[in-house]
């Protein structure tokens, strides 16, 4: 049972996450970008694009989208502890931790409830993976690339045995082989290489379901004024903008054109706002983030910001 740690737990898990994670940190696999510093969803995006991208013939390729069942609370506590790099003194308090009820798993966005080294610990236990077959890990999220003539039963049963070795277990509901011209979902995008061999990205229609509905929440709220809902959209909007600005962005879906128009008529509705001020408040709720395709630099190799090299981690 995942119990929620106390103040004086999490400031105990900062300091361990501070001490484990350099060490770690220099043996974590290059393709591995979810929940590490100096790494981003971006990263792991590009890394996708270099590799389906027309100079890489990645209109003859497949991918496995492989999807690990949520089963984090039965890995094998041995897994991680033979991986962990820590003095035994350290190691006992992360198996203390781990026999407690703290949960090695990959939060959604914001406070992790399993505590600060969860992720941290989640990573330790599926690091090396990526080595079994060309791919890109983002935390408990993976893409196995395919050449034509790669076998894609020999590969999972790969996975499969490295999982079983940690007590996990891939769903098979889930896994599928996709062609890379049918587009696949990754992170939140919707990525595809089309027919004339270029590759590209968008939100998601999942990613774009999820921003509407916070949208409408905050408009449709009647404990709010105009003012106050523009003022609480625009981080949000802000935000879900610059996670997409390297992806295409250009139809009135993505751009959330209809959503604005929306939002003006219920500012309108409201008294003592004219349409001239129901158009600066959605100017104000929707504020604008340049895209550009494909742009994003990579972090290359196996760069770490624990690697000394300040001139390239102060750009």
């Amino acid at each position: 049972m995942l119990k929620i740690p106390t103040i004086a737990d999490r400031a105990w898990q900062c300091l361990v996450k501070y001490a484990l994670e350099p060490a770690h940190e220099a043996t974590f696999h290059a393709r591995s970008y979810g929940f590490r510093t100096g790494r981003s969803a971006q990263d792991a995006q590009k890394y996708v694009f270099s590799h389906l991208n027309a100079s890489n013939n990645g209109i003859k390729k497949r991918v496995i989208e492989l999807d690990i069942k949520k089963c984090f609370d039965r890995i094998s506590h041995k897994s991680i502890m033979d991986r962990l790099l820590a003095p035994a003194n350290l190691k006992m308090g992360i198996f203390r931790c781990l026999k407690a009820g703290i949960c090695p798993e990959f939060h959604e966005q914001g406070t992790p409830q399993g505590g600060v080294v969860s992720p941290l610990l989640a990573n330790i236990a599926l690091d090396g993976i990526e080595d079994i077959h060309p791919s890109v890990r983002y935390a408990d999220d993976m893409v196995i690339f395919l050449k034509p003539k790669d076998d894609a039963e020999k590969i999972l049963r790969k996975v499969e045995k490295f999982l079983d070795e940690r007590g996990l277990e891939i769903s098979q509901e889930k896994t599928k082989v996709t062609k890379t011209t049918d587009g696949f979902d990754f992170l939140g995008w919707h990525m595809r290489v089309k027919h004339n061999g270029k590759f590209h990205c968008t939100p998601s229609v999942d990613n774009h379901r999820k921003i509407r509905e916070k949208i409408k929440t905050v408009v449709n709220s009647s404990n709010y004024g105009a003012k106050v809902k523009a003022k609480k959209l625009a981080p949000i909007v802000r935000g879900w903008r610059h996670y997409h600005k390297w992806c295409d962005m250009g139809s009135s879906r993505d751009n959330l054109w209809f959503m604005s128009k929306t939002a003006h008529r219920k500012f309108r509705k409201e008294k003592k706002v004219s349409s001239h001020q129901a158009t600066e408040l959605c100017n104000k709720a929707f504020p604008e983030v340049g895209y550009r395709q494909n742009k994003h630099k990579m972090v290359p190799g196996t760069k770490s910001p624990y690697d000394g090299d300040l001139v390239y981690w102060s750009e």
